[in-house]
């Protein structure tokens, strides 16, 4: 756990911050899939490698891996070099310009898995990637590289006013998901968030279950996880690593509350909310047994109410950038959360506790207790943050809320719209840096 970085070494100035991965323009609209720009994909050494809006980051085994969104693949960083761990540059992943791509990844001993966001699906291919026939032509490896992602669910089409339904996870549709949370218990689970629907769902034995919120129905509000709690727009999700039944929710403001273009069709946060705004993270308490959701609360964030004479106008005023603790902190649309994984002593402890079973014993290992703090890649403010769990207490970790891609001291350091953020076990973080391609490391000084 991070019981080395105590609340006051958060500050900024404690941490530095550099680029491992990613060079070229740092514009996004300057920036094209590499199915249409060969030049915007490059392995290879760090410096001259290229990504396209980089989202994700996560470190497992020495590794960092990293989601090219709008090049359709999951990268990696070892040693200085880039590589490519799944195929980019295919048609197998949607992708498209303004970010377009691939929205969440989740990496394990044997499997990756991939949002195809713009398929409306969630797939899963072995780790490592299985490389096409030797001599096959570019149409045969296509489709290897096609065949080599199983579809978990998603029928391909989105839900009629986004009013998603249960059942048979192949039959069924998703709406444009935008986050997921894989589950460690050998249940299988997977948690996914129903963006563009304002509700979140499971993925059991291949069937789609809603465990929280009304789905086409968006808005802001806590308590029972069908009935009372309602989500704007449910972005990255996030189970905590050191207690599976508490799963975290980037909450962020709605955009279908705008008018056009930002609108989105069916407007599902304005069906209830009138376009009320919400921006921060929420917790959901599972019970990890049916794997079904318990309460739903808020942990931090800023909800603002429409201004009933000029409701556009007042869509907004949830976003901020302001530390402090939950009843001032406030977030500028949270696009990612992250934990630091579990180091080899804690996997020992939570794999000899699940041996003896829940109930525990004679001889029953320690539980684990949960995580000393969330990390919030705020986009819009330009910041990476920090939540202590144990107080809700915010404070910004690096960015000075400018623009850019410049390194150095965390309180000096500038991100452009960063994506996501993960850790590694000795509680570095890794920033998939979007609107500079860039792949930032942060350090503890």
């Amino acid at each position: 756990m991070l019981a080395f970085i105590s609340a006051v070494s958060l500050c900024a100035s404690s941490w530095t911050v550099s680029t491992i991965g990613g060079s070229g323009p740092d514009r996004i609209a300057r920036v094209q899939p590499c199915s249409v720009n060969a030049s915007n994909h490059a392995d290879g050494p760090a410096a001259s490698s290229r990504f396209a809006a980089p989202t994700r980051a996560a470190a497992l085994d020495g590794v960092v891996f990293a989601l090219d969104g709008m090049n359709g693949c999951i990268r990696t960083i070892a040693n200085g070099t880039v590589g490519s761990a799944t195929p980019c540059c295919t048609d197998a992943i949607a992708t498209g310009a303004n970010g377009n791509g691939p929205q969440d990844m989740h990496v394990t001993a044997a499997h990756y898995y991939l949002l195809d966001s713009y398929h409306n699906q969630l797939k899963r291919a072995p780790r490592p990637f299985p490389a096409p026939p030797a001599g096959a032509t570019a149409a045969a490896a296509a489709a290897w590289t096609a065949a080599a992602w199983t579809v978990l669910a998603g029928n391909g089409s989105r839900p009629h006013r986004g009013q998603s339904v249960d059942g048979d996870a192949l039959g069924n549709a998703l709406n444009e998901p935008h986050g997921m949370a894989v589950t460690s218990d050998g249940s299988g689970d997977v948690y996914i968030a129903e963006t563009w629907s304002s509700c979140v769902r499971l993925l059991r034995g291949g069937r789609l279950t809603t465990v929280a919120g009304k789905c086409g129905f968006g808005g802001h509000a806590d308590g029972a996880p069908l009935g009372e709690a309602r989500f704007q727009h449910v972005h990255h999700i996030n189970l905590d690593p050191r207690n599976e039944s508490e799963l975290y929710v980037s909450d962020a403001e709605c955009w279908d509350d705008d008018r056009f273009p930002d609108d989105q069709k069916y407007r599902p946060c304005h069906a209830t909310a009138g376009g009320a705004c919400f921006s921060g993270i929420r917790k959901i308490e599972l019970d990890r047994s049916s794997g079904l959701a318990l309460r739903v609360s808020t942990v931090a964030g800023k909800l603002t109410t429409p201004n009933k004479a000029h409701p556009h106008k007042d869509s907004k005023r949830c976003n901020d950038w302001r530390d402090g603790n939950a009843s001032v902190a406030m977030f500028d649309f949270i696009h990612g959360t992250a934990f630091q994984p579990l180091s080899d002593d804690e996997r020992r402890r939570r794999d000899a506790a699940g041996a003896v079973g829940a109930a525990g014993g004679a001889g029953a290992a320690a539980p684990l207790s949960g995580s000393d703090q969330i990390f919030v890649c705020d986009e819009d403010s330009n910041r990476i943050r920090a939540i202590d769990l144990a107080t809700y207490e915010t404070t910004t970790v690096a960015g000075t809320g400018k623009a850019g891609h410049e390194d150095g001291e965390g309180a000096k350091a500038t991100f452009r719209y960063p994506g996501g953020v993960g850790l590694d076990v000795d509680g570095n973080l890794y920033v998939g840096d979007y609107e500079s391609s860039r792949i930032r490391k942060i350090t503890f000084a």
